[in-house]
This record gives structure tokens, C-alpha cells and sequence, in this order.
């Protein structure tokens, strides 16, 4: 081979490192630019938690008691079909008074018990003295829609028996409507009916002729 085809030989020979060496240069360049559009591959976790966000938080502070719901309670009256259970058990507490052969105060609390203070007229007191107290527990029944009154003590004894022997040591009565300001009761026999309306406490002066 001449010296013409030797230096030919390694001219070509030149370029094609020269070529290769720039287009090794651009696929490094191409994918240095490439790369940082897409974010760094991360493993999957291995388990997903059935937990939404809101749910983690209410269980981190499971200790703390949350606020229940004010109920709507009526202010006009309404059957007791209309409310549930826990309306009606909410509208019963408080103080209340009523009119029946004489005056009746009633508180009736929270824990379930109640009070009656009653003050006879000149007819009842031939049968349970001037006055008498009553204690109570109480319960509603929604399915017979009746607050149900079982006498649990009260004085003086004498006006308590005669109260027992004519009504029984339960008195239940029939709850026909009732809202905020009144309850619209009625004995079994659907006929005697007891109309109660909403006090912020017993007078004073009916209290005092208890102690």
C-alpha cells in the first residue's frame, strides 16, 4: 500500500472516532436534559390504610369526648309519632305544673327520677291529707306512647297508701301531644286528661310548706 492510501486509510478512520465520539456526546446531553422532567422512582408501600385522614385525626383524639347534637325539639305541640324516643325523653325534663283537685308541681330529672308536690283541694284532702309529696321513677314507652310513673317513696304515709290502693304503685298515662311548654297527658281510661305546663322552678313558697 502507498503512502496516498495509508494517509487516506487514517483520514477516514479519524472521522468515524470523531463522528462516533459526537453522537455518544449527544445521547449523554439528551439524557441529562431528559432526566430531571420526571421524579424519582420510589417504591410502593407494601399496605394501604383503610384510614381516610379525618379518620386518623378523630382516633388520635378518641380520648376526647365529642359534642353531641342539640335535638330539634318542638315548640307548638305534636303527636308522639312525629318525635323519637330521645326528643320526647328531653322535652319531659324540667318543672311543671297542673291543675287536678288542687295544685301539682313535678320535677322530673335526668337521672331518671321525678318528684310530685302536690297540694289538695277541700275535696282530695279528705283522702290524702293537705299535702303530699310523691317520688318517682320514670320511663317512656314509644311503642305504647306512655310516660310510665312508678312510685318509688313520699310522704306522709297515710296520703301515699290511699294513692297506691287507687292507682297501683305504677301510673301510667297516655301521651297525646307535647312541645317545650306542654305536655297534654291522659289516664288509661281516655277520659281524665292532665294538662302540664313548663315552670323554671317550684315557687318557693310551695317548697316551703314541704320542708
Amino acid at each position: 500500500m502507498d503512502d496516498s492510501t495509508q494517509r487516506t486509510s487514517r483520514s477516514i478512520s479519524g472521522k468515524s472516532k470523531l463522528l462516533g465520539l459526537i453522537v455518544v456526546l449527544g445521547v449523554v446531553t439528551a439524557w441529562a436534559i431528559w432526566m430531571p422532567a420526571y421524579p424519582e422512582k420510589r417504591s410502593l408501600p407494601t399496605e394501604i390504610s383503610s384510614s381516610s385522614p379525618t379518620e386518623t385525626s378523630s382516633s388520635a383524639n378518641s380520648g376526647v369526648k365529642e359534642p353531641e347534637k342539640e335535638l330539634e325539639l318542638p315548640q307548638e305541640p305534636v303527636t308522639p309519632d312525629q318525635l323519637t324516643k330521645e326528643q320526647i325523653d328531653a322535652i319531659v325534663l324540667g318543672t311543671w305544673h297542673s291543675q287536678y283537685y288542687g295544685e301539682r308541681h313535678l320535677i322530673v330529672r335526668e337521672d331518671r327520677t321525678a318528684t310530685i308536690y302536690y297540694q289538695a283541694n277541700m275535696m282530695a284532702r279528705m283522702f290524702v291529707g293537705s299535702h303530699l309529696r310523691i317520688e318517682y321513677s320514670w320511663r317512656y314507652d314509644p311503642e305504647k306512647q306512655q310516660v310510665i310513673f312508678t312510685i318509688t317513696g313520699g310522704g306522709p304515709e297515710s296520703g301515699l297508701e290511699y294513692v297506691k290502693k287507687t292507682w297501683g304503685d305504677d301510673l301510667r298515662q297516655t301521651v297525646e301531644s307535647i312541645c317545650v311548654s306542654d305536655m297534654y297527658l291522659a289516664d288509661l281510661d281516655g277520659k281524665t286528661k292532665h294538662h302540664w305546663s313548663r315552670l323554671t322552678e317550684v315557687p318557693e313558697k310551695v317548697m316551703a310548706v314541704f320542708e
